[in-house]
């Protein structure tokens, strides 16, 4: 939104979103992209190679339980702790 739109609202008697609703969308839209980040390395950490995971100091058979777990169960959640 450009300055003139904000001074139209304003003169107009609208109000604008408050800070708190705006904190919450990007505390959803932060999430929301922390979920997808979680869900895409978890799928890729399921296809390194043995050795690769050798290097990272995990077994197969825990990259596996890793990349079993869902998207949301993660500490992504945890920028929801004020609320």
């Amino acid at each position: 939104m450009d300055s003139i739109d904000t001074i139209a609202l304003r003169r107009s008697g609208l109000r604008l979103p408050r800070s708190g609703v705006l904190q919450l969308l990007s505390a959803l839209l932060t999430l929301g992209i922390a979920w997808y980040h979680t869900g895409r390395t978890r799928k890729q950490l399921s296809k390194l190679s043995d050795e690769a995971l050798r290097d990272l100091g995990l077994t197969r058979s825990a990259a596996e339980e890793e990349a079993l777990r869902p998207f949301w169960d993660s500490r992504a959640t945890d920028i929801f702790r004020p609320w």
